[in-house]
C-alpha cells in the first residue's frame, strides 16, 4: 500500500508535460483516465446508493462508467469502481483506493491521463489493449471535483463479448 501512495506521489510531482504521451502512458504502472459525462461524451456513470461512514462523509457504494464503442461489433467497456475490488479484500477489510489530489494534478499530469480524445484518436481495440495487462486503473470523474479538488478512484476494466 504504502508503495502505490508512493509511485502516485512520484507520477504526480515529477510529470509536467503539456500533451499526451502514448509512451508515457504504456510505460505507467497506474493509468488514470479523466472522465466527462456531459455533452456528447460516449462515457455513461450509473450510480448506486450513497451511504455514510462513520466520519460522516458520504461515500458511493457503487458506480460504473460504460465507455461505448461507435462500432457495433465492438463491445463496451465498463470501468467499476465499487468500495472493494473483490470478495477477498473485503473478507479483509481493505477499501478500494481513493486518493484526493489538488485540481492541478490534471494539468501537471496531462501527458499521461487518458482522454476521451486519446481513445478516439488510437481507436478503442487499441484502448482496451493499453489499459490491459495488470496495470492499475484510477477514474478522475469531472463531476466529482469539488472544492479544488480531485478525487482519484480504483477501478477494474470490464469488457462484455458480444455473443
Amino acid at each position: 500500500m504504502k508503495a502505490i501512495i508512493a509511485i502516485l506521489t512520484c507520477v504526480v510531482f515529477t510529470l509536467t508535460s503539456r500533451s499526451q504521451d502514448l509512451e508515457k502512458i504504456k510505460a505507467s504502472e497506474n493509468l488514470f483516465i479523466l472522465i466527462e459525462t456531459k455533452n456528447k461524451s460516449s462515457f455513461v456513470k450509473y450510480g448506486g446508493p450513497l451511504f455514510k461512514r462513520k466520519s460522516s462523509q458520504k461515500q458511493e457504494w457503487d458506480v460504473t462508467y460504460v465507455l461505448s464503442s461507435q462500432k457495433k461489433s465492438e463491445s463496451d467497456l465498463s470501468f467499476h469502481y465499487s468500495q472493494y475490488i473483490n470478495f477477498d479484500l473485503a473478507d479483509m477489510g481493505i477499501f478500494t483506493q481513493v486518493f484526493y489530489f489538488n485540481k492541478s494534478f490534471i494539468k501537471k499530469n496531462k501527458d499521461i491521463i487518458i482522454t476521451e480524445e486519446l481513445i478516439d484518436k488510437i481507436g478503442f481495440q487499441d484502448f482496451f489493449k493499453l489499459i490491459s495487462g495488470g496495470k492499475q486503473l484510477f477514474v478522475i470523474d469531472k463531476d466529482e471535483i469539488k472544492n479544488n479538488k480531485i478525487k482519484l478512484k480504483q477501478v477494474i476494466a470490464i469488457q462484455e463479448k458480444e455473443e
